[in-house]
């Protein structure tokens, strides 16, 4: 009787012990996903980033957000996953709660964002995680970019989901960008350029120049110069550089690779650089005068080699 309960006793505890462990490893298992749903779940998350404000001066920095939204069928929360992007070299400060996650500066310009133990997103719904920053933002550039999910899959070749790009909020107010408003007034907008064009002057059609860069003094001749395979670019001692880049020029221009030969040339289509002793309006520096005429072919002269290199541009 006695051995007949001892042996009830143990089968009961027994089977307590089984369901117990059969339990909890049902709850385990259940609560773990496989990196590929997880992977799946994360490629419907959109991203976005927002520029809540900039702060100049005595405590600079700035106060910015995530915000991810949830527009897959399940929910996604934290686990073994986390986000890197690029972003311009602006730290994130400490932060005290890192329930919802933390974003960390791993080196130079990419950042990484790992969820915390309360980073929870039901389907349709959305997560804000809010931080702060060590210095402004002032253009989108400098915003988070290039974002993707990485997820262990127990191996060396983690999944890696690539979301949609991520969006840059709040640059289109200035008031957040500037918030002072002395600083807010430099930044060209359409109204103040519309403002500093109504000082420019419309000038008439033969007041245009036909030529860019604009000579001081153009002066319209008579007749053509023809110029082809047969052109050959003579330059004077010192000018070998100016000579191999316009040779350089013609051919990525024209498909044409002339010859280049120092010296002189009296043939009618030929190029002539050359420097000489010139002042154009007083100005001896970078000065040069450019002859383009029938029977003569092209002449530059140059009071240095940059005033070569001008008028060839011009040319």
């Amino acid at each position: 009787m006695i051995k007949t309960l001892v042996n009830s006793l143990r089968k009961g505890i027994f089977f307590r012990l089984v369901f117990t462990v059969v339990f909890v490893t049902t709850i385990l298992s259940g609560c773990s996903e496989s990196p590929e749903k997880v992977a799946g779940g994360l490629q419907q998350v959109q991203v976005k980033w927002e520029l809540l404000a900039n702060t100049f001066g005595e405590g600079e920095g700035s106060e910015v957000q995530f915000i991810f939204v949830n527009n897959g069928a399940n929910a996604v929360h934290a686990g073994n996953w986390f986000m890197e992007y690029n972003s311009d070299n602006v730290l994130p400060k400490a932060m005290a709660d890192s329930t919802k996650g933390i974003v960390e500066h791993v080196n130079g310009y990419l950042f990484r964002f790992t969820p915390g133990k309360d980073f929870v997103i039901n389907p349709g719904d959305s997560l804000v995680y809010k931080y702060s920053c060590t210095g402004p933002f002032l253009k989108t550039w400098a915003g988070p970019v290039g974002g993707y999910f990485v997820i262990d899959n127990g191996t060396a070749s983690p999944l890696i989901v690539q979301p949609s790009p991520i969006s840059l909020l709040g640059f289109d107010d200035l008031e957040r960008v500037f918030p002072i408003p002395d600083i807010r007034a430099t930044v060209p907008n359409a109204a103040n350029t519309y403002e500093k064009n109504l000082s420019v002057i419309p000038l008439s059609t033969e007041k245009i120049g036909k030529i860019i860069p604009t000579p001081f003094r153009p002066t319209k001749g008579k007749g053509t110069v023809v110029l082809g395979e047969s052109t050959v670019i003579n330059f004077s001692a010192g000018l070998e550089n100016e000579a191999n880049y316009l040779v350089s020029t013609v051919e990525k221009l024209f498909g044409v690779r002339l010859q280049a030969v120092e010296g002189n040339s009296p043939a009618t289509n030929s190029i002539n650089l050359a420097i000489a002793p010139l002042s154009v309006n007083g100005v001896s520096s970078e000065a040069y005068h450019l002859t383009v005429a029938e029977g003569k072919g092209v002449k530059i002269r140059g009071s240095d080699a940059a005033g070569v290199f001008t008028a060839y541009k011009v040319f």
